[in-house]
């Protein structure tokens, strides 16, 4: 426990000292006053480019601002994520910051806990302000269709479960991967194949990917499969980093 509070202390002054709090709000939570805007003044920009009625040609209406947001957050957000959190493990051990922690009687589980819950909670917090603004800015800026506060809600928790199955997933990688920049082009690359394989008959439901399809959908109907397989593959991650940084040589 004394372990777990300390690198939970450190990791709240390494994210300051850092910037990583100011990286990742804009990663998250810029492009939910960027979508919006740029639905507002899309339309503008090209009525005298190009003719006939440019508003018919554009669904810009604050569900569809929802939309778009996810979208980002899975592209550009999502290469914020990971290149920030990359190094999460490895550059403990490569810049050898673990001798004298460990000299010292620290445990290797609180160390990998801590920085797991920090992460955890820092992500959650971004996106969900990142949908509380996309939502009322949207439906103040835009006309049209509007999600309800219960579909955005519903869109939230599969967006920010899709994070954590991220984070698990980049704690094991940086427990195993000895460079940073592979960490985080191998998450990438995971990340990519889903996209590619929720496309085949019958394993969507078993990819963490298939969150976001729901949360574009903005529903819940049929996730429970989903959301047990991505918290069961989170743990298994996790435990997985803490069994590796165990066995980490930190000399």
């Amino acid at each position: 426990m004394a372990t777990f509070k300390a690198y939970f202390r450190k990791e709240r002054l390494e994210a300051i000292r850092q910037q990583r709090y100011i990286i990742l709000a804009v990663g998250i939570i810029a492009f939910a006053i960027i979508e919006p805007f740029a639905l507002r003044i899309l339309p503008k920009l090209l009525q005298d480019q190009i003719p006939g009625d440019i508003q018919s040609l554009f669904d810009a209406t604050p569900r569809f601002a929802i939309n778009n947001y996810i979208k980002d957050l899975t592209q550009i957000g999502y290469l914020f994520v990971i290149f920030t959190l990359s190094g999460i493990l490895r550059d403990e051990i490569n810049q050898e910051r673990l001798v004298f922690p460990y000299s010292q009687g620290a445990n290797p589980t609180g160390m990998v806990l801590a920085k797991a819950v920090h992460y955890i909670l820092t992500l959650l917090i971004h996106i969900l302000l990142g949908f509380i603004i996309v939502y009322y800015y949207g439906g103040m800026i835009l006309e049209g269709e509007q999600a309800s506060i219960l579909e955005v809600v519903k869109s939230t928790l599969s967006v920010g479960m899709y994070y954590v199955f991220t984070l698990s997933l980049i704690i094991f990688l940086s427990s195993a991967l000895k460079k940073s920049m592979v960490v985080g082009f191998t998450a990438l690359f995971i990340s990519l194949s889903q996209s590619f394989l929720i496309k085949v008959e019958g394993i969507a439901e078993w990819l963490p990917y298939q969150l976001i399809i729901y949360a574009n959908n903005f529903t819940l109907k049929d996730s429970l499969l989903t959301f047990f397989v991505t918290i069961l593959l989170s743990i298994l991650l996790v435990a997985l980093g803490i069994y590796r940084m165990h066995r980490a040589e930190v000399i």
